[in-house]
């Protein structure tokens, strides 16, 4: 992909994040496709730390985050300011996210030097529609762990970690804190990678069996049952947060109408490439088979956000489409298709829903406004597309490969990509 058109597509990233900062200064909160209840800023990790000091994570409030993260959470908040709520932790200890800061100012290193050894020319514009992309500001702005996530996930896939202990050791991590990113066991399985996949496994049970006993809660029996009622009530959870069952009820009828169908298309065309490399493990290119599995998860998650607003875990899959040197039309389109889902701005149509809130960011009485909005429908018209073209990928190269036991080296210079070991 020509450079300055790279450089343009960067250059409208940033004017989104101006052009957010600036509606911002005239409404008083984060607009839509940021969190759509102003006063709930930063309360991912606050209801994580309030629940870190007092029992019934599990019991009570159901969580599906694994012990982890509140043996960690624990570490850096002052106990004394979470007996009351986690709305009162917020003001009392607002210094308990310096290490959330600190982890994205470190990812933004992290995102630059990986880049910078797949290509030294495009480094610096890719690393910056990252960091400044939506899905990354919107888990800062829910001060999501996400963020620290992220930096496990870029020291085990982004190729600047020599060691390979040490690379399990941080997808370990990645999964303790997103159990869902298991899923990128299957194209270390799919090319046989034996030590990869059990040195990740043993990694991954003994931090949480560490945690598990420091933290005395979390067991699999919790875990599976919280994850399940969850995986239940998801749906009409994020309904509720969105304010937007009545108030868009014909865009709903018309998104349930259209992205649904695909979807699940594209996911049976990844489930199929995995059943297709059983049979021709050397022709699994491991980083864009992490690319597409990725897709999987973020096209779950779509569904059950109906693209109502903005979903941080594109962010590694963007991670991973702008980490590779990719050549002709389609690989252009997946590139474009990344830089779009980094545009941090959208468009609704009237009508709309108002209501008062408080934002918790201008510390003020501000009126939001809730329904049909452009993005809605071409962020998962543009997951869709990369996936549909990451499956062609993935398969064309299943198809051409010989049929044979034994899987082969990887070609170095992208990320994902390590030699057989």
């Amino acid at each position: 992909m020509p450079f300055v058109a790279e450089l343009a597509l960067a250059a409208l990233v940033v004017a989104c994040l101006g052009f957010t900062a600036w509606r911002f200064k005239v409404l008083g909160y984060l607009p839509h496709p940021f969190q759509s209840n102003p006063s709930e800023a930063l309360m991912d990790f606050y209801n994580n730390a309030y629940w870190a000091h007092r029992d019934g994570a599990y019991s009570i409030w159901r969580t599906v985050y694994l012990p982890v993260t509140f043996v960690l959470v624990r570490l850096w908040t002052t106990p004394s300011c979470y007996r009351i709520s986690a709305y009162v932790a917020r003001d009392c200890d607002p210094l308990a996210l310096a290490p959330i800061v600190a982890c994205y100012v470190f990812n933004a290193v992290l995102v630059y030097l990986s880049y910078r050894n797949v290509d030294r020319r495009t480094a610096l514009v890719r690393a910056i529609a990252v960091c400044v992309g939506l899905p990354m500001l919107y888990g800062l702005e829910l001060g999501n762990l996400i963020i620290p996530c992220f930096t496990a996930f870029v020291l085990a896939y982004g190729g600047l970690v020599r060691s390979r202990p040490v690379r399990w050791l941080f997808a370990a991590l990645s999964i303790n804190l997103k159990p869902y990113l298991l899923i990128l066991m299957l194209p270390r399985l799919a090319a046989r990678r034996w030590r990869w996949v059990m040195g990740v496994c043993v990694a991954g049970i003994s931090i949480y069996l560490v945690t598990y006993a420091l933290e005395g809660v979390g067991s699999p029996i919790d875990i599976v049952r919280d994850l399940y009622a969850y995986a239940g009530g998801m749906p009409a959870l994020y309904a509720a947060r969105n304010h937007l069952v009545t108030a868009v009820s014909p865009g709903l009828q018309a998104w349930n109408f259209i992205f649904p169908p695909l979807i699940h298309i594209g996911q049976i065309g990844v489930v199929a490439c995995f059943a297709f490399s059983v049979t021709r493990p050397q022709g699994v290119d491991v980083g864009r088979f992490t690319t597409l599995i990725l897709t999987l998860v973020c096209t779950e998650a779509a569904l059950h956000t109906q693209g109502y607003s903005a979903d941080y875990t594109l962010i590694f899959m963007i991670f991973m489409i702008l980490g590779r040197a990719w050549e002709g039309p389609a690989g252009i389109w997946l590139v474009v298709c990344a830089y779009l889902l980094c545009m941090s701005v959208d468009h609704m149509f009237p009508p709309f829903v108002r209501n008062l809130a408080v934002s918790y960011w201008s510390k003020r009485l501000v009126v939001t406004q809730y329904g049909i909005s452009v993005g809605q429908f071409v962020r998962p018209a543009l997951l869709i597309a990369a996936q549909y073209i990451l499956v062609g990928m993935t398969w064309t190269d299943l198809r051409r490969a010989p049929k044979g036991p034994d899987g082969t080296p990887a070609a170095a210079g992208q990320l994902g990509r390590e030699a057989r070991p």
